[in-house]
């Protein structure tokens, strides 16, 4: 019900997808001692993967090799077995060769402030009575 209410998704999710889903559903929901960050950290680990962070991809061409190489634009290129882009694609400018079709999708960006204070009722004209 989670993740019908929160991104409107059927539950024909990954596992890892329903689990990010169910984070903010309440305060029993488990975490990871020192943080959950640990996670994803572990699973970069283990795959023995790199990870790119702080630096932005120009680029994706398909080798003949069957790998792939990655461009950045501080100029940095390396060669892949895999790819693999947590970001949205019609958000950012990679060239994909052979291209890739990237499909419209409609969203809408929420920004919010939360203020945490006391209300100075004077300020607001607001008076209370006591009966």
């Amino acid at each position: 019900m989670v993740v019908r209410v929160n991104y409107g998704q059927s539950m024909s999710i990954s596992g890892m997808a329903g689990a990010v889903a169910l984070c903010g559903s309440g305060a029993e929901f488990w975490a990871v001692e020192g943080g959950n960050w640990k996670i994803a950290h572990g699973l970069i680990q283990h795959s023995n993967m790199s990870l790119t962070l702080s630096d932005e991809v120009r680029s994706i061409v398909a080798t003949d090799a069957g790998g792939y190489e990655l461009s950045t634009i501080s100029g940095k290129s390396s060669f892949c077995d895999a790819v693999v882009l947590a970001t949205p694609l019609d958000e950012n400018h990679i060239d994909f060769w052979p291209p890739i079709f990237i499909p419209e999708r409609h969203s809408q960006h929420t920004y919010t402030t939360f203020i945490r204070g006391i209300i100075n009722p004077v300020s607001f004209q607001l008076f209370l009575f006591e009966i």
